[in-house]
């Protein structure tokens, strides 16, 4: 006996779906370009996270990185999956 089940996609989903992706690679993304601008090489030593022009470079940063790895991310996650429910 085969049983096969069809879901009923609803056409608001797709997008939604499509959205928690983008939030995940724009996060990363940000993850990747900020390490980059934060990082260098000492004395032939690679120093990541750790070489900023200034101290307020490095307090800003480390805002960004907050704002956006936290409460960006899960307001954004948490709209897309309340639109799937």
């Amino acid at each position: 006996m085969c049983v096969c089940l069809q879901m009923k996609v609803q056409k608001h989903v797709i997008p939604v779906f499509g959205a928690i992706v983008l939030v995940w690679v724009s996060t990363i993304g940000f993850h990747v370009a900020v390490s980059v601008v934060s990082s260098d090489i000492v004395e032939g030593t690679c120093i990541p996270w750790g070489v900023y022009s200034s101290y307020a470079t490095e307090r800003t940063i480390g805002a960004l990185i907050f704002v956006v790895a936290f409460p960006f991310l899960l307001m954004m996650m948490a709209f897309c999956y309340s639109r799937i429910v």
